[in-house]
């Protein structure tokens, strides 16, 4: 019988096989250059390098430093935790540019290489290392999976190029489809700021502390004990490594600044204090350090985002202390940093003496509101402005035993008319906030339907300048009301079918007008505002951070606890109703 050659067939099938293996290694390849999930090829298509910095900040701040040196001349270099060490702010003291080159992990080793390669690469007139404990473990196994590879511009190898070619596809694709649900506001997956190299806590920065119970039940992971302990065993090699950095950086003309970042007590606990003992003696041996690691701040976790990550503000108290900014809080050993403040909020004011009529909704009686103030005398309270509250967060300049802050809301010509005779003739400050399309009217808006007068502009100036009332924000028309407005807004609220770019110029035009018309009547800074009805999200406290506004005022009742240093302590207040 004749045989069957079977040899064709086999060898078509292989080539056809190797043919798909090639097309979807080309893929692959294709893909990754083009999307980028790390950055390190420029990012030419969809430039997100914060995108690209949150998969792997070795990389994309490496490429995106390459493409962008010409901007900057100082850099911070550590780990995660140095990114609350203020490139904004380090510029101030120094007349520097400075750019974070943080990145995930603590391995001296890395850092060493990547300022040998800055300074031989790049115009470097001054290097901060953020120099935490955990920087002397043994970081000799960590493992360089795709999202902490360095970018291949600091090896010699040319196959580390084809790494990130061959990289895992899904980055990619989770890049492309990140794309189409990313937001104005930090994402999971993009919490950083390219332009300085730091984390994106806009969030975070906007977001109210209240109590340190309020706060700990909301991170609880701050309650936990800690459950391991961490071993220098990487000293010698860690103190090699700064060593080498303070030769480079005498043998280049750069100054070098080394700072170890303050850790809370739980964290300390973490090392052995002899190891701690050695680190220091170690590091001193070396170089100057500034020691920020014990005692610095309380031991509040409201100072830190999570149990490793201290916040920004109390990244620019390490640089005052270190610059020796006066203007500025530094903790010191008085344990006195926090306030207890009570709020209170007015609304219309009715002499009921000459009513004659149903009191009105939402007012409080003449007699009742002198007798409010006449109680808090007699209680020992003080009132304070909003000027005191922004000094003792800012500067710690301290309140007065028990202080109060009383606000009024609307803008009513009552206020002016019967409640500041009141107010000064004790000599009590107060706030009160308004809405700048009822300034003088008497009349809604566009309908001519009769409301409530409200005072202008003479009566604002007039009390701005007795020095006892401020006036501050209540939106310029964001205070709409149901049946007046068609559809009212829900206060600084989105509509459900606006979109977050509509949302946010409305707001940020709506917050300037209202600001520009209250600081031309009164020569004041408006930096405070109420919201209408207490209504706030996310995006309208960041928005308005953003703008300058540094209190913000809710509807909700409760005591306040305002804390030095930190300037969250000063949003969404309580205020009790009268």
């Amino acid at each position: 019988m004749p045989q069957t050659d079977t040899s064709m067939p086999a060898r078509r099938w292989f080539l056809l096989l190797l043919a798909a293996v090639f097309t979807v290694a080309a893929a692959i390849c294709v893909l990754n250059a083009v999307v980028d999930p790390f950055g390190v090829f420029g990012d030419v298509a969809y430039n997100w390098y914060s995108f690209d910095m949150t998969n792997n900040p070795k990389a994309a701040k490496f490429e995106y430093l390459r493409r962008n040196h010409d901007k900057y001349d100082a850099y911070i270099l550590g780990p995660s935790g140095s990114s609350s060490i203020s490139t904004r702010t380090l510029g101030e003291y120094t007349g520097l540019s400075w750019y974070n080159m943080f990145n995930y992990g603590a391995d001296m080793a890395y850092t060493l290489r990547l300022a040998e390669y800055i300074a031989d690469n790049y115009e470097a007139r001054h290097i901060l290392l953020n120099l935490p404990f955990i920087s002397a473990a043994d970081h000799a196994e960590d493992a360089e999976n795709d999202t902490e590879r360095a970018h291949p511009g600091l090896s010699d190898d040319p196959l580390d190029w084809l790494r990130f070619l061959f990289a895992n596809p899904n980055y990619a694709i989770a890049k492309m489809g990140a794309k189409a649900r990313d937001s104005y506001l930090q994402m999971e997956f993009d919490v950083f700021t390219p332009e300085t190299g730091a984390y994106d806590k806009t969030s975070r920065d906007a977001e109210a502390i209240g109590s340190l119970a309020e706060y700990l039940a909301l991170y609880p992971e701050f309650t936990r004990p800690p459950d391991y302990k961490v071993g220098l065993t990487g000293l010698g090699e860690c103190m090699d490594a700064v060593r080498e950095l303070k030769r480079l950086c005498d043998g280049r003309g750069i100054a070098l600044t080394v700072v170890i970042p303050p850790l809370r007590s739980g964290e300390l606990e973490r090392f052995a204090p002899e190891d701690i003992r050695v680190f220091r003696e170690l590091l001193g041996e070396i170089t100057p350090y500034h020691d920020f690691s014990d005692g610095f701040i309380p031991d509040d976790a409201r100072y830190f985002y999570d149990t490793t990550h201290f916040r920004n503000c109390v990244g620019d108290m390490m640089l005052a202390e270190m610059f020796g900014d006066a203007g500025r809080y530094v903790p010191d050993d008085s344990g006195d940093y926090t306030s207890e403040l009570t709020v209170y909020m007015y609304h219309d004011i009715y002499d009921d003496a000459t009513l004659g009529g149903e009191a009105p909704a939402n007012g409080t009686s003449l007699s009742a509101f002198e007798a409010d103030m006449r109680a808090l005398a007699d209680g020992g309270y003080t009132t304070v402005g909003i000027d005191e509250l922004i000094g003792y967060v800012e500067q710690g300049t301290d309140l007065p035993e028990k202080p109060v802050l009383i606000t009024f809301d609307d803008g009513y010509m009552s206020n002016y008319e019967l409640a500041f005779p009141v107010l000064r003739s004790m000599g009590y400050k107060a706030v009160m906030f308004i809405i700048g399309v009822s300034v003088g009217r008497d009349t809604y808006k566009n309908t001519g339907e009769p409301m409530l007068p409200h005072f202008g502009e003479a009566e604002m100036r007039e009390m701005a300048d007795s020095g006892l009332i401020s006036i501050q924000s209540h939106s310029y028309d964001m205070h709409q009301v149901e049946g007046r407005d068609d559809p009212p807004r829900p206060g600084v609220l989105r509509f459900a079918d606006e979109s977050e770019e509509e949302y946010i110029a409305v707001l940020r035009g709506d917050y300037a007008r209202s600001r520009a018309e209250i600081e031309a009547a009164t020569g004041e800074s408006v930096v405070a505002f109420a919201y209408p009805f207490g209504l706030s999200d996310k995006l309208s406290a960041v928005l308005l951070r953003q703008m300058g506004v540094k209190l913000t005022f809710s509807t909700e009742p409760g005591v306040n606890e305002i804390v030095k240093g930190l300037p969250q302590s000063l949003y969404n207040l309580r205020r009790h109703a009268r």
